[in-house]
């Protein structure tokens, strides 16, 4: 398994020698903290029901500029049951609990087609699948000697078949060696883990 990917170190250095719990933001919700996930349903809720079709999700960080595993907003791309054709796009502030839509976009048809057909409620989302994964990552990441810094993003994939759903976890990991040998001067990377809901066993470094 490789880390694929490498920050500027402009932006690195906006962490450069502060303890991993300083370099955060505590705006949003916390996706490796069980009580905090536990909100997400009416957090969510609030302005996705019960009958409406969800095709993906994705949490971003509260703060692009630090690593963290708080989740600032959460984006949904979405279709009313009502209007088929139409897809949208939502993003919820988890902060302040606002929203705001626009049209969603896709690539061609045969991508809006792919997404329709797997849409489905979040009704009966397990929230705390996210939770197992960020801690089986952690151990995935320790096993290659690297140390978890937070995530890039979370995303998604819905599935009619809860089975079937897929979790996407980007984590930002920074070389233990390397932090050992030069305080301050970490090397840092990604790592991109996806797996199938509920399954923390098998899951596999993405591409």
């Amino acid at each position: 398994m490789k880390a694929t990917g490498q920050y500027a170190p402009v932006i690195l250095l906006l962490c450069l020698g502060l303890a991993l719990g300083a370099c955060r933001s505590d705006k949003g919700v916390d996706l490796s903290d069980k009580r905090q996930l536990a909100t997400l349903p009416a957090k969510i809720g609030k302005y996705i029901g019960p009958g409406i079709l969800v095709a993906d999700i994705q949490f971003l960080p509260a703060d692009a500029r630090y690593y963290s595993n708080i989740a600032g907003s959460v984006q949904l791309t979405y279709v009313d049951p009502a209007s088929p054709e139409h897809f949208k796009r939502m993003r919820i502030d988890l902060n302040s609990g606002s929203a705001s839509e626009e049209a969603a976009s896709f690539r061609n048809n045969l991508e809006q087609r792919a997404a329709l057909e797997r849409a489905a409620p979040i009704s009966g989302l397990d929230y705390s699948v996210i939770g197992a994964y960020f801690a089986y990552v952690a151990r995935q990441a320790a096993a290659l000697h690297k140390s978890p810094a937070g995530m890039r993003s979370y995303s998604i994939q819905m599935a009619r078949d809860p089975r079937q759903i897929i979790h996407t976890l980007a984590l930002i990991v920074k070389s233990g060696d390397q932090a050992a040998a030069s305080p301050g001067r970490e090397r840092y990377g990604e790592l991109v883990f996806t797996g199938k809901a509920g399954d923390t066993t098998r899951a596999v470094p993405g591409h």
